[in-house]
Protein backbone atom coordinates (compact mmCIF):
# COMPACT_ATOMS: atom_id res chain seq x y z
CA UNK A 1 0.00 0.00 0.00
CA UNK A 2 3.02 2.30 0.45
CA UNK A 3 3.24 2.79 -3.60
CA UNK A 4 -0.59 3.93 -3.91
CA UNK A 5 -0.41 7.24 -3.97
CA UNK A 6 -2.91 10.54 -3.10
CA UNK A 7 -4.88 10.99 -6.46
CA UNK A 8 -4.32 6.80 -7.37
CA UNK A 9 -7.22 4.89 -8.96
CA UNK A 10 -9.19 1.91 -7.82
CA UNK A 11 -12.46 0.16 -8.49
CA UNK A 12 -14.20 -0.36 -5.34
CA UNK A 13 -17.26 -1.92 -4.00
CA UNK A 14 -20.00 0.82 -3.66
CA UNK A 15 -23.23 0.65 -1.12
CA UNK A 16 -25.06 -1.76 -3.99
CA UNK A 17 -21.94 -4.27 -4.23
CA UNK A 18 -21.04 -3.06 -7.52
CA UNK A 19 -17.99 -1.62 -8.14
CA UNK A 20 -17.08 2.35 -8.35
CA UNK A 21 -14.06 3.92 -10.07
CA UNK A 22 -13.11 6.23 -6.88
CA UNK A 23 -9.62 8.27 -6.05
CA UNK A 24 -7.70 8.18 -2.83
CA UNK A 25 -8.62 11.43 -1.70
CA UNK A 26 -6.35 11.70 1.12
CA UNK A 27 -3.78 9.18 3.13
CA UNK A 28 -4.14 9.56 6.50
CA UNK A 29 -0.50 8.29 7.20
CA UNK A 30 -0.65 8.55 11.19
CA UNK A 31 -3.83 6.84 11.84
CA UNK A 32 -3.58 4.45 8.75
CA UNK A 33 -6.43 5.79 6.96
CA UNK A 34 -7.19 5.94 3.46
CA UNK A 35 -10.22 8.13 2.03
CA UNK A 36 -11.79 7.36 -1.33
CA UNK A 37 -14.45 9.70 -3.13
CA UNK A 38 -16.32 9.34 -6.28
CA UNK A 39 -15.73 11.56 -9.69
CA UNK A 40 -17.90 13.74 -8.46
CA UNK A 41 -15.74 14.14 -4.84
CA UNK A 42 -18.56 12.20 -2.50
CA UNK A 43 -16.84 10.01 -0.41
CA UNK A 44 -16.93 6.55 -1.38
CA UNK A 45 -15.28 5.00 2.18
CA UNK A 46 -12.26 4.88 4.37
CA UNK A 47 -10.06 1.81 4.62
CA UNK A 48 -6.84 0.86 7.28
CA UNK A 49 -4.20 -0.83 4.61
CA UNK A 50 -5.27 -3.94 6.05
CA UNK A 51 -8.73 -3.81 5.07
CA UNK A 52 -7.81 -2.50 1.73
CA UNK A 53 -4.93 -5.60 1.06
CA UNK A 54 -7.69 -7.88 2.01
CA UNK A 55 -9.96 -6.61 0.08
CA UNK A 56 -7.99 -6.25 -3.37
CA UNK A 57 -6.75 -9.62 -2.29
CA UNK A 58 -10.71 -10.99 -2.00
CA UNK A 59 -10.71 -9.82 -5.61
CA UNK A 60 -13.38 -7.46 -4.70
CA UNK A 61 -11.45 -4.65 -5.87
CA UNK A 62 -9.20 -3.47 -8.27
CA UNK A 63 -6.36 -1.02 -8.58
CA UNK A 64 -7.00 0.88 -12.19
CA UNK A 65 -3.96 3.79 -11.60
CA UNK A 66 -1.39 3.81 -8.79
CA UNK A 67 -1.14 7.90 -8.75
CA UNK A 68 1.75 9.83 -10.19
CA UNK A 69 4.41 10.79 -7.53
CA UNK A 70 3.70 14.03 -5.80
CA UNK A 71 7.85 13.98 -6.29
CA UNK A 72 7.54 13.36 -9.83
CA UNK A 73 4.78 15.82 -10.60
CA UNK A 74 6.65 18.92 -9.04
CA UNK A 75 9.98 17.88 -10.47
CA UNK A 76 7.83 18.32 -14.01
CA UNK A 77 6.57 21.59 -12.86
CA UNK A 78 9.79 22.89 -11.83
CA UNK A 79 11.91 21.75 -15.10
CA UNK A 80 9.21 23.63 -17.42
CA UNK A 81 9.42 26.76 -14.92
CA UNK A 82 13.21 26.71 -15.80
CA UNK A 83 13.05 26.10 -19.67
CA UNK A 84 10.85 29.15 -19.41
CA UNK A 85 12.32 31.02 -17.27
CA UNK A 86 14.64 33.02 -20.18
CA UNK A 87 10.97 33.69 -22.26
CA UNK A 88 9.22 37.30 -22.33
CA UNK A 89 6.20 37.33 -21.69
CA UNK A 90 4.77 37.67 -25.42
CA UNK A 91 6.60 34.41 -25.72
CA UNK A 92 5.32 32.55 -22.91
CA UNK A 93 1.00 33.80 -23.53
CA UNK A 94 1.81 34.26 -27.84
CA UNK A 95 0.24 37.76 -27.10
CA UNK A 96 2.92 39.19 -29.63
CA UNK A 97 1.81 36.93 -32.69
CA UNK A 98 -1.65 37.97 -31.59
CA UNK A 99 -0.82 41.38 -31.92
CA UNK A 100 0.27 41.36 -35.19
CA UNK A 101 -2.48 39.20 -36.45
CA UNK A 102 -4.79 41.41 -35.27
CA UNK A 103 -2.68 44.39 -36.76
CA UNK A 104 -2.99 42.74 -39.95
CA UNK A 105 -6.87 42.78 -40.32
Amino acid sequence: MAKLNVGAWLRLPAADGELEECKLAVRVTAADKLIFVSRTGVKVGDYTSEQLITLLVAGEGEIDDAGVEFEDTLAQVVSKLRQDRDKSYDDLTGSESQSRNQART
